[in-house]
């Protein structure tokens, strides 16, 4: 990976710790819950016990995904361990408005190319020709990258 990084989005340590640590904290109330309530239904306390389970594996998954960072570089947005989220010519609009349907802080790029549904709790989401950046990261970093996205692919039209 020789491409010049242009602009790096970094989830924070403390905002990693609370962000899981929260859903930690419900999935553990969820199984509490599910466990210490004798007049529950079976139905509903396997159910309120699998969600719980569920969110400890999404914390567990938010975790590794948010030890990597997201680096733009002349011609892709990717993720430090190489793989490619974009290439900024497959880019036809970028969304970031308080009313666009985006990550918390972040942004969503609309692609030209429609690409496989992935997901990495706390940082980065793909579901068609949408790639939602954004989650455990600083918001004026977000905005940075948004901003040399919007640069780049100015240029570039």
């Amino acid at each position: 990976m020789t491409d010049r990084v242009l602009a790096r989005l970094d989830p924070t340590i403390p905002r990693r710790v609370l962000g899981l640590g929260m859903l930690t904290a419900l999935a553990a109330s969820l199984v509490f819950v599910a466990m210490d309530t004798p007049d529950m239904p079976g139905l509903a306390r396997a159910v309120m016990a699998s969600a719980g389970a569920a969110l400890v594996i999404v914390a567990a998954l938010g975790w590794q995904a948010t030890s990597v960072s997201l680096e733009l570089t002349e011609d892709t947005l990717r993720t430090s361990g190489g793989d490619i989220l974009c290439r900024l010519q497959d880019i036809e609009r970028i969304e970031r408005g308080a009313f666009a349907f985006k990550p918390s802080g972040g942004f969503v790029l609309l692609l030209k190319v429609p690409g496989p549904a992935r997901w990495a709790p706390g940082l980065w989401w793909r579901m068609g020709t949408r790639l939602g950046v954004g989650g455990l990261v600083p918001p004026a970093m977000a905005r940075a990258m948004a901003d040399a996205i919007t640069e780049r692919t100015r240029v570039g039209m």
